[in-house]
């Protein structure tokens, strides 16, 4: 078997707001990996987004990146106040392969994301993430308890909700989606 590299298609990501009709708008982002751009369409869009009666949520093609970028967009999701690590239910449980090559992953990960302009509470939480792959430095696979205290404000939520989505998203749309 002979093996070959391949060009990569180049990515640009995606953050899109259309309010396609006079109830119902539209939201594509294609990654989570920058915290700016989804705080600046939601901010930007605050008074439309506030007054929808639909909101569609287009997360196809989802490059994934980190959780915390898209805790804003779940204000206009969920229409209860709580907390985000309350989400989950007790039966949940989500892993973490701390092997050395992911945690040395990671960490080079969420040190670029510190680079980016980001609000206190986010960068924060991304310092204890990164503390907590350096505690479990090489120790394999373990259990990470949801420790998030990020509280989902429940503003002004939309009559419906859709979320698109497909078989092509990274972790964070692993997570995002089923929520």
């Amino acid at each position: 078997m002979v093996l070959s590299s391949y060009e990569y298609d180049s990515y640009n990501p995606e953050y899109y707001f259309d309010n396609i009709s006079s109830d119902t708008t539209y939201l594509k982002i294609t990654d989570f990996a920058e915290e700016k751009p989804i705080l600046d369409i939601l901010k930007d869009n605050k008074d439309i987004l506030q007054k929808t009666e639909n909101l569609i949520v287009d997360v196809r093609v989802n490059h994934g990146g980190n959780d915390e970028f898209y805790f804003p967009l779940l204000d206009y999701i969920f229409d209860y106040k709580v907390k985000f690590k309350n989400l989950f239910g007790s039966d949940e449980s989500m892993y973490t392969n701390y092997t050395v090559r992911n945690c040395d992953l990671w960490i080079n990960e969420l040190e670029d994301y510190l680079t980016q302009d980001l609000d206190e509470e986010t960068r924060k939480s991304i310092h204890e993430e990164t503390k907590s792959f350096q505690t479990n430095y090489g120790k394999g696979f373990l259990e990470v308890p949801e420790e998030s205290e990020y509280l989902l404000e429940n503003g002004f939520t939309p009559r419906h909700v859709y979320i698109l989505t497909d078989y092509y998203y990274g972790i964070s749309g692993d997570t995002f989606v089923p929520m």
